[in-house]
């Protein structure tokens, strides 16, 4: 890009950021679980306290 649009390396650099900020929250978003739908979803471990 920077040879073909003449763009400063760090405007594709900042574009590229952006664009795998942006795909790595779609992607967590997409990959949380899904219920089961029959009643079983698995429980929700709430484990906040243990991190420190």
């Amino acid at each position: 890009m920077v040879q073909y649009m003449g763009l400063p390396v760090i405007a594709v650099a900042v574009l590229g950021g952006v664009i795998g900020y942006f795909y790595t929250v779609l992607l967590n978003n997409n990959s949380a679980p899904q219920a089961a739908g029959d009643g079983t979803a698995a429980a929700v471990v709430d484990d906040d306290e243990e991190d420190f």
